[in-house]
């Protein structure tokens, strides 16, 4: 089997979701699960029961670690936050659900156990987004035994705790803490001291790639939860006991639920072996991507989402202060001032085709995109380019903008 990419496997998955058996993978789906894609702001990752027990033969040796170290947090109770709030139930053209539910990740036995243990109660304030983050702020301020605390980004929490919340049982805090995500980790770890902070490792919708396990330093690859490769810049793939200690690779996974050899976009570097499997740091998306709290857009997506819009000159770059949000940047002499807020509002509302964007705007962890006229902004891009020693005619115009220099030239020639 060639390395794959999900471009490859849309055709086929498209069909599985249409109700076809037997279509890369003999098992029944059980469900599907949604991410950003890249051209087509989405994409549809299949679970079949197997995937699903992958996926548990990570969660579950990761929560049994993590007692042990440390047995406080059976004294108390958790917030766990897994699939997206306040989500609307959806269905395939063959009535195959989108989205899965919480205890469908951790198992029918597991399951149970959990849900007495809950801070907070699933689906306060419906769906209305304003109304679940208050009731969710609600119950967990109330929550005075809270000693668990299970979220994706850092973000996240962050949005949600209000500065005066205090719980004195509070012993973990766990999500992502490498790549982006590391300093919004470091500012929890300065809000709580005390409490440990731990990195979930690398969990991605289509499969586990590591965990982390309080005596090693690192997350250390989940070796039964798929098949992994690793494929070094020079493009050779090796198995997980034949990488090397301080190389960086990106991750091959082939999963239950029928994804063979595929390519996750996901680069990582060894960290040494805990017997023989490597330990792994979560560096960031391969690719142009770009992922301020998990929205990961693509290059291709944001061109596609431009696209409509009709711009000779249009480049998105994203920024962290005041706000974390998006920026469009467009030339002032093809767009008037008072067009750019119905512009900035189309722009983002292309951009909400990826649903970890639109997810990330709803609970307020991106703020609206917004479009700034600069005068002559291809040219502040040909001199970036230019200065690093690219050829005036290989120059081409940015659809994401990453280079944060170039990006900073844009705001000087904004009006």
């Amino acid at each position: 089997m060639p390395v794959t990419t999900y471009d490859q496997l849309e055709s086929s998955i498209q069909r599985m979701a249409r109700g076809e058996a037997g279509v890369l993978v003999a098992d029944p789906v059980v469900a599907f699960e949604e991410t950003g894609g890249s051209t087509s702001g989405s994409k549809l990752i299949p679970h079949t029961e197997a995937s699903l027990q992958a996926i548990r033969g990570a969660l579950v040796p990761w929560l049994d670690d993590l007692a042990q170290a440390c047995p406080a947090i059976a004294r108390g109770r958790a917030y766990w936050s897994v699939s997206p709030a306040t989500r609307i139930p959806r269905a395939t053209p063959a009535g195959a659900r989108i989205g899965l539910a919480d205890a469908e990740y951790f198992g029918a036995d597991l399951a149970p156990l959990l849900a007495e243990t809950l801070a907070v109660v699933p689906g306060g304030g419906g769906q209305d987004m304003e109304r679940w983050r208050e009731e969710t702020r609600r119950q967990l301020a109330a929550c005075r035994d809270l000693a668990l605390i299970s979220v994706w980004s850092p973000t996240f929490l962050s949005g949600l705790i209000d500065e005066r919340a205090r719980w004195p049982g509070l012993q973990v805090i766990s999500c992502w803490d490498q790549g982006a995500s590391r300093p919004y980790a470091d500012a929890l770890r300065a809000q709580f001291p005390g409490v440990r902070v731990q990195g979930k490792g690398l969990l991605a919708t289509e499969g586990v790639v590591s965990i982390p396990l309080h005596d090693l330093a690192m997350p250390v690859l989940a070796v039964d939860s798929a098949f992994f490769e690793f494929q070094d810049d020079a493009g050779r793939v090796c198995l997980p006991a034949e990488t090397a200690a301080g190389g960086e690779y990106h991750v091959i996974i082939t999963t239950d639920g029928g994804l063979y050899r595929y390519a996750l976009g996901d680069r990582v570097r060894v960290h040494g072996f805990a017997g023989e499997a490597p330990m792994l740091e979560f560096l960031g998306r391969g690719a142009q991507v770009s992922d301020l709290c998990g929205e990961k857009l693509t290059e291709p997506f944001v061109l596609s989402a431009l696209e409509p819009l009709g711009l000779r000159f249009a480049a998105v770059a994203p920024e962290e202060a005041p706000q974390r949000r998006y920026v469009l940047y467009v030339d002032a002499q093809e767009i008037a001032a008072e067009s750019v807020p119905g512009l900035a509002a189309r722009a983002d509302a292309q951009l909400q085709r990826n649903p970890q964007y639109a997810y990330a705007r709803q609970i307020g962890q991106l703020a609206s995109l917004e479009a700034r006229r600069c005068a002559q902004p291809l040219d502040a891009w040909q001199r970036t380019g230019l200065a690093r020693g690219q050829r005036l005619g290989d120059i081409k115009p940015p659809a994401l903008c990453l280079d944060a220099s170039a990006a900073s030239r844009f705001s000087e020639a904004a009006q």
